[in-house]
């Protein structure tokens, strides 16, 4: 995970405030059981001296021994909780609340992340990723095969768009339960989504995006101009902001970078040269990319360069998507 100091700073207060609350609701039902049950009271003061008495036993300053001062303490102990169940409570009511009983609110067990840290963490990164409204209705849940054609076979992949579509969409789940494993990089990591406008391959990206984001992952999600234009300004530009500047620098880090609608920015020696470079460094660091076009690998060496295209060969999963353009279906 790559979180930043800012995100790692709003998930802390996260939890100091999960503390605070449940300390708030710790003293709220201690008031209440010393208003309706007295007796218990007696008894955790008396338990308090006894404790005291055993500390002093521990250091040989009590006239009592410390295994006499343990019964006395069990056997209060038990008296407390018999008051709590004959007044209808639970024996545990006044033990310390915990959101995460696990991790007891801190976020590690043993120096470790706790589960209850990372799932905040997915939280914090599909809440502030600026697809977040997109991905609430693009994703495998929304996703419908319905407007592919399931009975005209195609002259070329010998399948029909539905039959095809069936097999991305296995591999897609294919690559997201892969993704924190071991084993991710003996798979194909880096997907490339081909096809004519509106057939699916940005909706299959959000999908993907949406997953990762939720497991706790950093994805970062540029359409092919907004890349250009990054690689522009940290070249070019002297106003970079340090916004810009960060998002510079996810670009080589984040767990998934997804480019969407490569071919449409304005092509340039620089940017294939900046292009081929991002690739190349998230290939040796080991960092997953999906890309989509309307280009298919042959057009897309011609768009850049052989040597762009043959990097894309060897290292992304190519999927062609056929069909239709599903928003003309949908009229």
């Amino acid at each position: 995970m790559a979180l930043k100091n800012t995100q790692y700073h709003e998930i802390m207060k996260q939890y100091e405030e999960r503390q605070s609350r449940n300390h708030f609701q710790m003293e709220k039902r201690q008031e209440e059981i010393r208003l309706h049950i007295p007796e218990y009271e007696e008894l955790r003061l008396t338990m308090l001296s006894l404790c005291l008495e055993r500390t002093k036993a521990s250091l040989g300053s009590s006239e009592r021994s410390k295994e006499e001062l343990e019964n006395e303490i069990q056997l209060i102990s038990k008296q407390k909780q018999e008051l709590l169940i004959e007044a209808g409570y639970e024996p545990d009511y006044l033990e310390p609340v915990y959101t995460c009983p696990d991790c007891r609110d801190t976020g590690y067990i043993d120096g470790k992340e706790c589960h209850c840290f990372r799932e905040t963490v997915a939280d914090v990164f599909y809440h502030q990723s600026s697809l977040h409204p997109v991905l609430e209705k693009e994703n495998f849940d929304t996703f419908c095969l319905d407007f592919y054609d399931r009975t005209t076979p195609d002259p070329q992949l010998f399948k029909t768009p539905y039959q095809n579509m069936l097999e991305i969409l296995g591999k897609c789940h294919s690559f997201i339960d892969h993704f924190d494993l071991p084993d991710f990089w003996e798979y194909p990591h880096n997907l490339l989504f081909v096809g004519q406008t509106g057939v699916g391959k940005s909706f299959l990206s959000h999908c993907i995006t949406k997953e990762l984001l939720q497991k706790g992952h950093m994805v970062l999600y540029l359409s092919a101009v907004e890349l250009s234009q990054l690689f522009e300004q940290n070249k070019f530009s002297k106003d970079t902001g340090a916004d810009q500047k960060e998002q510079y620098e996810d670009l080589f880090t984040c767990d998934l970078l997804v480019i969407d609608d490569l071919g449409t920015e304005t092509i340039t020696s620089f940017t294939i040269s900046a292009l081929l470079d991002c690739i190349n460094r998230r290939e040796a660091s080991r960092h997953a990319t999906i890309i989509s076009s309307n280009y298919n690998p042959l057009e897309l060496q011609k768009l850049y360069s052989e040597r762009f295209s043959s990097r894309i060969m060897a290292n992304y999963l190519f999927l062609p998507i056929i069909g239709e353009d599903i928003r003309i279906r949908q009229l």
